[in-house]
């Protein structure tokens, strides 16, 4: 079942201490690097080794629901082998398995070494789609995002095995971090903030958004220590505008309105029912420097291509601070409605039905043949349709919504 793709041929600087995956090596830069990793046109093979006593101490910890603990392991990605790099679980309750089951992965190429580099890469995600039977809206939502000039990390498909044994199809998604911040900003040295929600002891959790009480639980991904100042600027202005006649004007100081739009209409089109606007989470928050304004990243797409009304949500009321207020003011929302037909239009010249069937075919024996799948074929081909029904429809359905 080997299509994986590989290396090519004369590479130099893939991996190693000293390599900050930020500079270019030979001239090539770290995107260019690992532009083979990230080739979507074929399945890529993963294999991951680690030692019994590691392998053991993953069960104790996604049996205790804990994800932070790292072990040292070692793996070969297509062909291509580096030592001493960092796995841990990932997840939380919607994809979170067992390692027994078909646990979500978190790689860090520097954890043991210091300034350690995969082909520019500082780590990866390996997401295991067991929320999505289709095993595409990931891959397919991030097509739109990218369409629409929204940073948007890359994706393949890879076949993953752990100690010799297939744990099956899994999405290798890129980390946002400072390396992946350089293909999109020309400042990669600024502030990035995870609003990864908060458990509390008793079992509940918060999510979190731009208010003055939720700043400090937000995770300082990248960038100078300055405790959320950033954040709490723009929480603080919001505050203190909120309601205004001008403040669509105003906060254009402070929020990067037209990033927002392009994001807002990417997350309706693809349905993202789990994102910033319908749920406050799975995003991340990027302050560029000379810039300064908040530019909400999106992340983690499992939930996308739901109809919002069937989870309690509404688009007419976002709960996402920023898109809730947009759409409460008449300046911003005809703005983000002008992105909607954006959207449109562009979706339509991507050819997604297209786009669609090539997956499918690309992945169809590698989900037959995933030993830890959690639904049978018959769900994965009924979901798969529900994609193709939804690209031909979504048009229609957002412009009755938006009278456009």
């Amino acid at each position: 079942m080997d299509e994986s793709g590989g290396a090519a041929d004369g590479d130099s600087g893939s991996f190693g201490e000293g390599d900050a995956g930020l500079e270019a090596v030979g001239g090539i830069t770290s995107e260019e690097l690992s532009a083979w990793i990230y080739d979507s046109s074929v399945v890529h093979t993963l294999d991951i080794t680690m030692t019994q006593q590691a392998f053991d101490e993953l069960y104790a910890y996604s049996e205790a629901y804990e994800s932070n603990h790292w072990v040292e392991a070692s793996l070969v990605y297509d062909g291509q082998e580096v030592d001493s790099i960092g796995v841990r679980l990932k997840g939380r309750w919607g994809s979170w398995r067992s390692i027994h089951g078909k646990a979500a992965l978190k790689v860090d190429f520097n954890h043991y070494v210091d300034g350690q580099t995969f082909y520019g890469l500082k780590g990866f995600t390996l997401n295991n789609m067991v929320i999505d039977y289709s095993y595409m809206r990931e891959h397919l939502a991030y097509k739109v995002y990218e369409a629409m000039d929204v940073p948007a990390p890359r994706n393949a498909y890879t076949w993953v095995t752990v100690n010799g044994e297939d744990f099956g199809l899994y999405l290798n998604v890129e980390t946002v971090d400072d390396v992946y911040l350089t293909r999109f900003y020309e400042a990669s040295d600024g502030n990035l903030y995870d609003a990864d929600y908060v458990r509390w002891p008793d079992g509940s959790y918060s999510v979190l958004d731009f208010y003055t009480w939720d700043v400090p639980y937000f995770e300082q991904e990248e960038g100078e220590d300055t405790d959320g100042a950033d954040l709490m600027a723009v929480a603080e202005f919001l505050d203190e505008t909120v309601g205004i006649s001008d403040f669509y004007e105003l906060s254009g100081e402070w929020i990067d309105w037209d990033h927002h739009h392009r994001m807002m209409a990417a997350e309706m089109w693809t349905g993202q029912i789990d994102g910033y606007s319908l749920n406050q989470n799975n995003y991340l928050v990027y302050f560029e420097p000379g810039d300064e304004r908040a530019k909400v990243l999106p992340w983690d797409h499992d939930y996308a291509f739901l109809q919002a009304s069937d989870w309690g949500f509404s688009w007419g009321y976002p709960r996402g601070r920023l898109s809730g207020l947009c759409v409460a003011d008449a300046d911003c929302q005809a703005h983000m409605k002008d992105q909607l037909r954006s959207v449109i239009e562009t979706v339509e010249s991507m050819e997604m039905d297209r786009i669609l069937e090539e997956t499918h075919d690309l992945i169809l024996p590698y989900v037959e043949a995933d030993p830890r799948k959690e639904a049978g074929m018959d769900y994965t081909i009924w979901y798969q349709n529900v994609l193709r029904e939804w690209i031909q429809t979504r048009a229609g359905e957002i412009e009755s919504f938006c009278s456009l």
